[in-house]
């Protein structure tokens, strides 16, 4: 009786408890004013008595901090009980000696200390069961350091880099803090409904609508994978982000493909070695398109290049009559309506619809150039890859790339009036024999790369061409899967008298057959030679024996047929 009247009696004078307050607490730091409340707190049962005991300076505490006196105790005794690491009711009852009766009483103000962001909850495991736990997050305790009240800074209004970078922090809290999955999913929500004028808010907050919750948060989870670890997710940190049973729900439904992300190509399985990794998934690019274009890197479809037939030069080429006669039967092929017949009549027959070219041969004898006049002509765009542009540093990286050029292709050709070219230029290093012995991850993931592309070959629909010099070192498996293979000879002589007129106009027969015999240039170096006579002229004038200058351009043109240089020094 005695201590609840003195407590009534300190409620009763509550107004005049800043009158009370010593000048010396008024000089105290934050930090400081939590020490000495601290100190009281041991073994105070967290007392009525305790609360009147310590108001003056909880009341100072809580001014500068925003807080009630009682919160500023309580929030007092959680930053006496960090050390990094998860703080659970038990340790503030085996310091103040206090009943869990008594904490429970207090459980609205610890709620409303977390609300203000002081504390966050987690999920404490290995105590026998699961329970609740609390931690002090980083910035909170820096700001006490700098005596300041903790303000959670703004997350309205962020650039597409910012955002993204906070959407990963708050998975990492759900990953390493084991935050509640309802405060986690609140965080996020709270993201990004505060920067709706960016595309993946405004895009995850519609998808939000037609998804539940979990494959709404396994998506928002899988777009910091993409852009910051390694983008792929394994299926075995589910139970990171669910719970026990959720975890095995959404397990369950990836791996029986039931997931509503699947079925609206939003997510698949990996890739690992060239060949699919169900053990991961990775977003897919109708994905990464939808919620990730804002990303200023480079996307992993950037090597293929749309080529406008429109835009291409038109240019006369000559072959010899085996040649021209495969050329032309391709050009009869991918005319626009004869390429719709054959289509027809292969899918009427079971057959693939696809149709793969290989134009391969000397160096300089056309065959890329074969590949512009047939578009040119026939009116089709041409996708061009560079492989040199999709290698990626990153392991599997690579395998994705070639994989994202099919997906590129497939795309084009549903939205290009006519079925686009997929031009692989001087294929030769993906197109070479495989591998046996594998020995570096460089080695590995050619490997990986080529066994996508015969992958995706096989069930090819389209026009594909590659162009190679070196057919000799082609792997047996591509050879099989190139319907049509066109060998390019160095031209005979009389091709060589027709590129020659061609090129330098002003050329007699006699002329143009004489350098035809006489040098067994490709046409690629004839054009050399004419354009080297083109600056001549412009720089000195024409010159009156037109064969004597184009035979000196001719001496100098071949490196294996120049003389070699007299030996210097000691035989």
């Amino acid at each position: 009786m005695q201590n609840e009247f003195m407590f009534d009696n300190t409620v009763r004078n509550e107004k005049n408890v800043k009158e009370a307050i010593p000048s010396n607490y008024k000089e105290m730091t934050i930090l400081q004013l939590m020490e000495s409340i601290t100190e009281k707190a041991a073994h105070s049962r967290l007392s009525d008595c305790f609360f009147a005991k310590v108001r003056p300076l909880s009341t100072l505490l809580g001014e500068k901090l925003g807080l009630t006196p009682e919160q500023a105790v309580l929030y007092s005794i959680f930053i006496d009980n960090y050390n990094d690491s998860q703080i659970q009711l038990v340790d503030i009852q085996r310091q103040t000696g206090a009943r869990m009766v008594r904490i429970a009483q207090l459980q609205d103000d610890i709620d409303a200390i977390e609300k203000k962001r002081y504390i966050r909850r987690s999920e404490c495991y290995g105590r026998g069961s699961n329970s609740t736990a609390y931690h002090v997050p980083h910035d909170s305790l820096t700001a006490l350091r700098g005596d300041k009240a903790y303000v959670p800074k703004k997350v309205q209004n962020l650039s597409f880099r910012i955002f993204t970078r906070e959407l990963d922090n708050r998975v990492k809290q759900r990953y390493d803090l084991n935050e509640p999955f309802e405060l986690f999913v609140e965080d996020i929500s709270e993201l990004i409904n505060s920067n709706m004028h960016l595309k993946i808010a405004s895009q995850l907050a519609e998808l939000k609508d037609n998804l539940s919750i979990y494959e709404w948060t396994l998506l928002v989870v899988m777009c910091t994978c993409e852009l910051f670890h390694g983008k792929r997710f394994s299926l075995v940190d589910l139970n990171k982000i669910f719970d026990e049973l959720d975890f095995e729900v959404m397990l369950n439904n990836i791996e029986g493909e039931f997931s509503t992300l699947q079925n609206e190509d939003l997510i698949e399985y990996g890739f690992s070695d060239g060949v699919v990794d169900k053990n991961c998934l990775s977003l897919t690019r109708k994905a990464k398109q939808k919620l990730l274009s804002e990303n200023k890197q480079k996307s992993d479809g950037g090597a293929s290049n749309l080529r406008e037939a429109s835009k291409i030069s038109v240019k006369q080429l000559f072959y010899d009559e085996e040649v021209q006669t495969q050329v032309n039967r391709l050009c009869d092929l991918l005319g626009k309506k004869k390429f719709g017949e054959i289509c027809k009549r292969m899918k009427a027959s079971g057959m693939r619809q696809g149709f793969a070219c290989l134009f391969y041969g000397t160096p300089g004898t056309g065959k890329t150039e074969t590949v512009l006049q047939l578009a040119k002509k026939t009116g089709r765009n041409i996708m061009q890859v560079d492989f040199s542009e999709i290698k990626d540093k990153y392991v599997g990286e690579s395998e994705k790339n070639v994989k994202a050029i099919f997906d590129n292709y497939r795309e084009a050709a549903k939205t290009e009036k006519l079925c686009p070219i997929l031009l692989f230029n001087e294929a030769d290093a993906i197109i070479g024999k495989r591998l046996e012995k594998v020995e570096h991850s460089v080695d590995n993931m050619y490997n990986s790369m080529q066994n996508i592309i015969l992958q995706e070959m096989e069930n090819f629909e389209g026009i594909l061409i590659a162009t190679t010099n070196l057919e000799g070192n082609m792997d047996s498996a591509f050879e099989r899967r190139f319907l049509y293979k066109v060998r390019f000879e160095k031209p005979t002589p009389k091709v060589r008298q027709q590129i020659w007129q061609s090129i330098v106009p002003s050329l007699t027969d006699e002329i143009a057959m004489r350098l035809a015999n006489e040098h067994e240039f490709s046409g690629g170096q004839i054009e050399n030679i004419a354009r080297k006579q083109i600056v001549d002229n412009i720089l000195y004038g024409e010159s009156e024996d037109i064969y004597a200058s184009l035979k000196e351009y001719c001496n100098s043109e071949s490196i294996q047929n120049r003389k070699a240089r007299p030996s210097i020094g000691f035989l």
